[in-house]
């Protein structure tokens, strides 16, 4: 089910005519029995003509059979619109029909519309309101006069609004449902028999049945309206310098070198997560002598500073309005005891102890970030390169920092003095920009300079940005797998967005940053203040981030430890014992991270509530309901060194594995037909007799994959069966407490458990084809005695 919100609608007078002929039953004490209307020929055939002229007018709006027309322009298409009239005496009786079964309308001493008509508009998939989860369709109720004018009803309406019964019965949330009219929660009557909720009002507006959420963010949006935009070296556009070309990436920062390119892009959807129709960007402001401008359309424009200063750009979309700052800069170059350096070492190398600033994760600001990265592939990144390539421009792109060509072909061009200013400078060389010899931390947070010409001083600014952009990261560590970097191979590092918009989506509709608990492992932010034992609150995170690069990985590597990972080694998951509960202890390598989020965080098993996120447990065998058995067989993918990582992040290249961060193993929404299947890291086991299929579903290793999936369909029409359910493959819930007592409320909720154990998984016993196995097999043994 999406979010729930208030959605703007068209607003427009209806077509003219007779009211409709309507009568109603005697309800709640209230006569509805209304006159009959005739309507003559002469009548209908003018109401004719008017109504064709409008429908040559509004050509976005399509009949149907049942009377009602979808509305282009509203929603995704998918809003749904009819209208039933209003009697001379000012009264309305409507009952639906198709797509409007359920609902129920009637109202009286409406005179400010008599002879007019209600229009009414439905939405199947309403968005979240903060606070509520919608259960039903959004029913928007707009009443217009005999003139075709909206007008605020005065009189005694009475409302039956239906909801999806399926969904309320699978949740189990029958005594928790509640009526809202206009975003507020409205007294009404349940009717569990007729799946309506019933209210009496006094006028019209936007119902919906909902229930409870625990409180979101308070944000309107929580997503910005303007976002910096990355494209990382492999997509990168290419500049050619001295006959070389030269990669000219879109780094995703805000504080940035002068001459480098910054493409700013406008959020796709408003907070109904409907489409903005346009977009409209203006630079508001730059510095003086500055002749920089916005150039492109529509929702991304480029720009790219000439002068130091701040550049304001503001954009306009719909009824949203925000902007955003671009400082530019010269990198930081300071003579400091007889040495070259930056500015950063004069606060953060720990000299000052412990300080009263700190981050949003608790950690102290100033502490010493200097040495751990001078122990750092980073900081040695130009040392680590042979001899003969100081003079590759090409090595020079990723291994120092500042290399941009930004001159780009320009008449004129004020440098910023970044590594590749001095590498082509005619009287200056590498020796003189010592500070800029290997990745330093301006090359990810931006320049620091406020302008000036080395040795002469550049001055200092610190415009604070350290955003978990990807960007700075991509825009070397993401290289084509065919491509070859001055005569060698190279692999690139990272594809696809799945986990970089965890904070986005879930099943291509929700948006997680609106849900408090999905933050624990959906943001980034959350996840980090996770790895040091801060709690989060929604509040505390200006911007929420997805799973990118610096949220696995710590670029200082403060940690020490390998790939710069934020956790490896030992992870403890919880596990019950009998009455009590107990950690188990894992060596997940370097798959600790992965452990970090996907695993239940709850303790298991816990039979009647609710699971999500196992794999951790599928994988080491732990967690399912066992019936008190002993010794349950156990899978051997769980001693694949690195867990995770050596069987979901390996490629080949060239005739070797490397690590790849592309992840998921297949292509294609279902993972029994898609359409390409990546083995790579299976390979390493999976030869000779083990060999897997060739053709069809390549991880239907011994026909185990078919097996678990027919075993979970044979569990769930065994479940659904025992609950009375009609369709037996309805989906299976987490508790029946609703339809079931006693013993076989008991048998059929560890059932249910161990089905959903398994299904949510999602592997289909790839990870633990044993463990999964016989889980199934004793639940249904389980349930033979019901």
């Amino acid at each position: 089910m999406d979010f729930f919100c208030r959605r703007r609608v068209l607003r427009r007078p209806l077509p003219g005519g007779p009211p409709l002929p309507t009568s109603g039953p005697i309800i709640a004490g209230y006569d509805f029995s209304f006159s009959r209307f005739f309507i003559s020929p002469v009548a209908f055939f003018c109401c004719l003509l008017f109504s064709l002229s409008l429908l040559l007018v509004f050509t976005s709006c399509r009949g149907d059979a049942d009377g009602s027309k979808k509305v282009a322009g509203i929603g995704t298409g998918e809003v749904r619109e009819t209208s039933t009239g209003v009697n001379d005496a000012g009264e309305i009786s409507f009952v639906g029909q198709g797509e409007f079964a359920g609902l129920q309308i009637n109202g009286q001493n409406l005179t400010a519309a008599a002879g007019g008509r209600l229009l009414i508009q439905l939405d199947p998939s309403p968005v979240r309101e903060n606070g509520f989860i919608p259960v039903g369709n959004l029913y928007d109720l707009i009443l217009f006069d005999v003139e075709g004018n909206e007008v605020a009803a005065a009189g005694t309406v009475i409302v039956h609004i239906p909801y999806r019964q399926s969904v309320v019965a699978a949740q189990g949330v029958e005594d928790e449902l509640l009526l809202r009219r206009n975003n507020q929660t409205q007294n009404a009557s349940h009717y569990p028999d007729q799946g309506v909720l019933t209210a009496t009002t006094d006028g019209f507006g936007r119902f919906v049945v909902v229930i409870r959420d625990i409180p979101p963010t308070a944000k309107t949006h929580p997503l910005p309206l303007i976002e910096l935009g990355w494209d990382g070296y492999a997509d990168a556009e290419r500049v050619l310098k001295n006959g070389v070309e030269i990669a000219d990436p879109l780094r995703g920062i805000n504080v940035v070198q002068r001459g480098e390119r910054v493409q700013l892009r406008g959020r796709e959807n408003d907070v109904s997560q409907q489409p903005y129709a346009g977009y409209d960007w203006v630079l508001l402001e730059k510095p003086v002598g500055s002749t920089a401008q916005l150039t492109g359309t529509g929702r991304e424009v480029e720009l790219i500073p000439d002068r130091v200063g701040r550049y304001t750009v503001q954009l306009t979309a719909g009824d949203d309005q925000d902007s955003v700052n671009i400082t530019a800069g010269s990198y930081s170059y300071v003579l400091r005891d007889g040495e070259i350096s930056n500015y950063c070492g004069y606060c953060h190398a720990g000299q000052f102890g412990e300080s009263d600033y700190v981050d949003i994760y608790g950690r102290d600001t100033l502490r010493n970030l200097i040495t751990p990265w001078q122990a750092s592939n980073h900081a040695a990144a130009y040392e680590n390169l042979a001899s003969s390539d100081h003079d590759d421009a090409v090595c020079l792109n990723c291994h120092t920092t500042g290399f941009l060509v930004t001159d780009r072909n320009a008449v004129s061009y004020d440098p910023g003095w970044g590594f590749a200013d001095f590498f082509y400078h005619d009287t200056k060389d590498a020796g003189d920009a010592p500070h800029l010899q290997g990745v330093s931390c301006e090359a990810c947070h931006g320049p620091a300079g406020s302008g000036g010409t080395p040795p002469d001083g550049s001055g200092f600014h610190h415009d604070y940005q350290a955003s978990l952009s990807q960007g700075p990261c991509m825009a070397c560590h993401n290289i084509r797998p065919d491509e070859q970097i001055s005569g060698r191979d190279y692999y690139y590092a990272w594809e696809g967005d799945l986990h970089v918009d965890a904070h986005y989506v879930v099943d291509g509709r929700i948006r997680v940053v609106d849900t408090y608990p999905c933050y624990h492992c959906h943001v980034g932010q959350y996840f980090i203040g996770r790895m040091h034992g801060k709690t989060l609150a929604p509040a505390d995170i200006e911007q929420p981030e997805g799973i990118t690069c610096v949220v696995c990985h710590d670029p200082h590597d403060e940690g020490s430890q390998v790939s710069h990972l934020r956790a490896h080694g030992e992870i403890a998951m919880p596990l019950k014992v009998g009455e009590g509960e107990i950690e188990k202890i894992f060596d997940a390598g370097r798959a600790a991270v992965c452990y970090s989020c996907h695993n239940a965080y709850i303790v298991l098993p816990a039979v009647g509530e609710d699971l999500h996120g196992n794999q951790a447990e599928m994988l080491e065998g732990i967690g399912g309901y066992e019936y008190g058995q002993e010794n349950i067989p156990q899978g051997v993918h769980r001693i694949v060194p690195d867990k995770c990582v050596g069987c979901h992040m390996v490629a080949e290249h060239n005739g070797d594995k490397v690590i790849t961060h592309q992840r998921r193993l297949y292509e294609g929404e279902d993972i029994a037909t898609a359409d390409d299947y990546t083995v790579t890291g299976c390979l390493t086991c999976h030869t000779g007799n083990l060999a897997l299929p060739e053709e069809g579903n390549r991880f239907d290793f011994l026909g185990r994959f078919s097996e678990i999936k027919e075993k979970l369909e044979e569990l769930q029409t065994r479940i659904n069966a025992l609950a009375g359910r009609e369709d037996l493959l309805s989906p299976i819930i987490h508790n029946y407490e609703q339809s079931l007592t006693g013993e076989r409320l008991e048998a059929v909720n560890r059932a249910a458990y161990n089905y959903l154990f398994v299904k949510r998984d999602g592997s289909y016993g790839l990870h633990n084809y044993q463990y999964a196995a016989e889980l199934l097999r004793l639940s249904l043994e389980d349930l033979e005695g019901y």
